[in-house]
């Protein structure tokens, strides 16, 4: 023990007593684990409570830069308190109340239902059951069907085989799985960096120790945790040569939550970008690949298949405006919600073609290009909450890129940032605070910050490209500085 960094050591004791006052404290999912709150109601929307969470918050973040900078300084030496401290602050984060989502209670109902009733989530809504006290735990969500993938709805069902009626236990074991998934992930993340030559410690610390990856998927137990999990798995087989297993861990991702889906085009273009390969090669690599995607698709969707309509919740959350920049837009202009998608589409659709072209020029890496295509798909989405980060966050964390780091950890902040303004603000006087006023703090707050970084980083490696001729030893200077990769 004495081998180990002792900073990164206070570091993480001092971010997991914060864990552990919450879980101890006001927010025990043992004991508020049979009633339906929030962080709000749990704490009687007092301001002493809004200005002690926010305070907390804020701290859990100074600690989470300090880790950064702790362990970009010792190097593989913070290895083992990296991987320790991701496994307990998980751990401890499994019995915190999920206190900004109930989701994980409409998880458990719904796998409910479909295990013990056999109804189809994806076809059916959980409150066509009646008489079943379980149900009501989904709330108002039990009156519509899942937005989720096949997948999910397998492992929710799972869930209710061991938890039986008992929904404190469904919920327990539902966030089990994600800080599982989450120890996985950045285990995966430490091995990827360890393989490039870089520092793996960092690595499991940006993703393991972030406060939103742990609070949004430990603490709330969100199904993005999985969903991480996924994706990175599939760029890490991509990167090892791996097409057919890279292919299923792809879309198992989109079986367990749609929004990857942007991504897709991007790893199919990438096997036929390959250098080193004859086109020989490259086109049945690709085909094969094509074709095992689409029978993953099929075999998962094919026991809850319905008509189209099993796919109508999935379209329907493309409706629902809330804390998003799209959201912003419609409020102040409430035609724009009759045109919207245009601008919308042809964003995502001219970010797609660039990302190929600089794909196929080398000039990106797969990890990067998946990394802007999602942040880009969340700056245009009608709908953005907090929990969609963390895929985001675990793919940069596959780059070797600084900026991207950055922009990817400061977004998490200023996610975060909002939560006691949804949950206390809001509340204290909706006259005042309308949800204009709201979306007019919330929605700069979020995505400014981090927008005015991406811009920064692309603005500077266009320059670099263009300023430094591409021949000889500088061609790869230029790849590097132009992709954001910078050595450790």
């Amino acid at each position: 023990m004495s081998r180990l960094p002792r900073p990164a050591l206070v570091v993480g004791l001092l971010t997991e007593a914060i864990y552990l006052a919450a879980v101890l404290g006001p927010f025990s999912l043992l004991t508020h684990g049979q009633e339906l709150a929030d962080l709000g109601k749990l704490t009687a929307y007092s301001a002493a409570a809004a200005a002690a969470v926010t305070l907390g918050l804020v701290g859990l973040f100074v600690l989470y830069a300090c880790a950064l900078r702790v362990v970009s300084a010792t190097g593989k030496r913070a290895l083992p308190i990296a991987l320790i401290g991701t496994l307990v602050f998980s751990v401890t984060l499994v019995f915190l109340y999920p206190i900004t989502a109930i989701d994980v209670y409409n998880y458990a109902v719904q796998g409910h239902v479909a295990f013990f009733y056999h109804v189809n989530p994806l076809a059916a809504a959980p409150s066509s059951i009646t008489g079943d006290p379980f149900v009501a735990y989904g709330s108002t969500l039990a009156d519509t069907t899942s937005p989720y993938g096949p997948v999910w709805i397998v492992l929710s069902a799972t869930d209710a085989w061991l938890a039986g009626e008992n929904v404190i236990l469904a919920v327990l074991i539902l966030k089990a799985l994600a800080a599982l998934a989450i120890l996985v992930t950045a285990g995966l993340l430490g091995w990827a960096a360890h393989r490039s030559g870089r520092n793996p410690a960092l690595a499991v610390v940006l993703f393991g120790w972030n406060p939103l990856v742990l609070i949004e998927l430990a603490g709330n137990g969100h199904n993005d945790a999985v969903l991480a999990l996924c994706v990175v798995a599939s760029l890490i087989l991509a990167r090892q040569r791996w097409p057919t297993l890279a292919v299923v861990c792809l879309a198992t991702a989109i079986l367990v939550k749609s929004l990857p889906i942007g991504a897709v085009p991007l790893f199919f273009f990438s096997l036929l970008a390959q250098r080193g390969r004859f086109w020989e090669s490259r086109v049945p690599t690709f085909v094969a690949s094509v074709i095992v995607f689409g029978c993953v698709l099929v075999l998962g969707y094919t026991p809850f298949w319905a008509g189209w309509a099993t796919l109508d919740r999935l379209r329907e959350v493309d409706a629902n405006y809330l804390a998003s920049i799209p959201a912003l837009i419609v409020l102040v202009v409430p035609s724009a919600v009759d045109w919207l998608s245009i601008p919308q589409m042809s964003v995502l659709a001219l970010t797609g073609l660039v990302l190929v072209w600089l794909l196929w020029q080398r000039r990106v890496t797969l990890e990067r290009a998946v990394v802007e295509v999602l942040f880009v798909t969340l700056l245009v989405a009608t709908h953005f909450a907090g929990w969609y980060l963390p895929p985001l966050l675990a793919v940069a964390a596959l780059t070797n890129d600084r900026r991207t780091w950055l922009r990817m950890a400061v977004f998490t902040f200023t996610a975060t940032l909002t939560t006691p303004i949804w949950q206390f603000v809001f509340p204290w006087d909706q006259d005042w605070v309308s949800l204009e006023a709201i979306h007019l703090i919330v929605v700069p707050l979020t995505f400014l910050p981090p927008l005015a970084i991406a811009v920064w980083s692309w603005r500077r490696a266009l320059n670099l490209s263009r300023s430094i001729p591409a021949r000889g030893p500088r061609r790869a200077l230029v790849q590097e500085l132009a992709t954001g990769q910078s050595r450790d």
